[in-house]
């Protein structure tokens, strides 16, 4: 299926429109082949990163947003909002482990058709202390997808005539269902090291973290045709990141990578962040404020500012999007935002 475009001309305008075009289809397809969603800041929206990162915070409670606006300068704003809530039962000083439970929701709205997905998961881990300075976690985490699709804005090569958009002709294309729901799982691991207490958000401690989780375990059928059959490939996730103390502890870098492959499809970032802590009476003993910046391969260039203050974290980045699709978008990917606030 082809987006047809108007007749051509030779200035910029033209050019720009005709990639603009090609562009949001080419995410739109995207999208129908059901390629998960991704937040820039996976250190800040654990749920979706690992399950086995549930409940495994500095304090009793953790409540987390975060919400991404993209592609707005090439199509109709693709918009994804998630929340999350995640808590630990229990954790005495003689335990040797303790459990984390979890529930998510995600809402995403992509482009003119406004392809929708909408989640709701259910999450548990167990932390095992292997030994004073090591904890080894695994986790499940299941639910339900509901996807949606108005595919009344979508403009198909048919209804073209002599050049002009016909909205009246017909599309040609196959009778579709505008809604589909399938059940997912998904399982994870993750190792912890650490110099001190593991949950401490010193920057004079040394971390490290690395974790591997795969996703639709159970391989769901992920179609809007009846009569197709399409298992969606599982996806599988590494990360990795650490904190290290410089200047006497004034200051860490905390570097962090993360792998991800569905299929085909492939998605490697990499960042670095410096975090030193606020001193002189502002918030509490933890606060900080960190400055740096992830690459994902191939794609974008992300500036990332942080402060963590009274048990809040706040996160900000911006993708500047240095792919093929440059051309189309100026360089313009998109604002990320995450919230999270800790009960200690």
């Amino acid at each position: 299926m082809w987006i047809k475009t108007m007749a051509t001309t030779q200035n910029k305008y033209c050019l720009k429109s005709t990639l603009a075009m090609l562009a949001v289809l080419l995410f739109q397809v995207s999208e129908l082949k059901a390629q998960d969603l991704q937040f820039s800041q996976f250190n800040n929206s654990k749920v979706l990163l690992n399950p086995s990162e549930i409940g495994a915070i500095d304090g009793k409670m953790r409540l987390t947003t975060n919400y991404k606006n993209q592609w707005g300068s090439i199509s109709a704003p693709f918009r994804t909002l998630a929340f999350s809530f995640d808590t630990r039962l229990s954790k005495g000083k003689n335990e040797t482990g303790f459990l984390g439970i979890g529930i998510s929701v995600l809402s995403d709205k992509a482009g003119s058709s406004q392809l929708g997905s909408n989640q709701m998961n259910l999450s548990l881990a167990y932390h095992l202390k292997v030994s004073e300075r090591n904890y080894l976690s695994a986790g499940l985490i299941g639910g339900f997808v509901q996807h949606s699709l108005d595919y009344t804005n979508l403009q198909w090569n048919s209804q073209y005539d002599r050049g002009a958009y016909n909205a009246d002709l017909p599309t040609n294309e196959l009778e579709f269902s505008e809604n589909q729901m399938y059940a997912d799982l998904g399982v994870g691991l993750n190792w912890t090291h650490t110099s001190e207490d593991v949950f401490s958000t010193s920057t004079k401690d040394f971390k490290v973290n690395v974790g591997l989780a795969v996703f639709h375990v159970n391989r769901p059928n992920n179609t809007f045709y009846s009569f197709n059959d399409n298992k969606l490939p599982m996806r599988m996730v590494l990360h990795a990141s650490s904190q290290i103390s410089i200047v006497n502890g004034d200051f860490a870098l905390v570097p962090t990578v993360l792998f991800v492959k569905q299929a085909s499809s492939t998605n490697a970032t990499a960042g670095l962040f410096l975090r030193k802590p606020l001193k002189g009476g502002i918030g509490n003993d933890e606060s900080a404020i960190s400055i740096g910046a992830l690459y994902q391969v191939g794609d974008a260039f992300i500036p990332y500012w942080q402060l963590e203050i009274f048990n809040f974290t706040l996160g900000v980045s911006y993708d500047i999007n240095n792919s093929d699709l440059s051309r189309a978008s100026s360089a313009k990917g998109g604002i990320e935002i995450s919230l999270s606030w800790t009960a200690k």
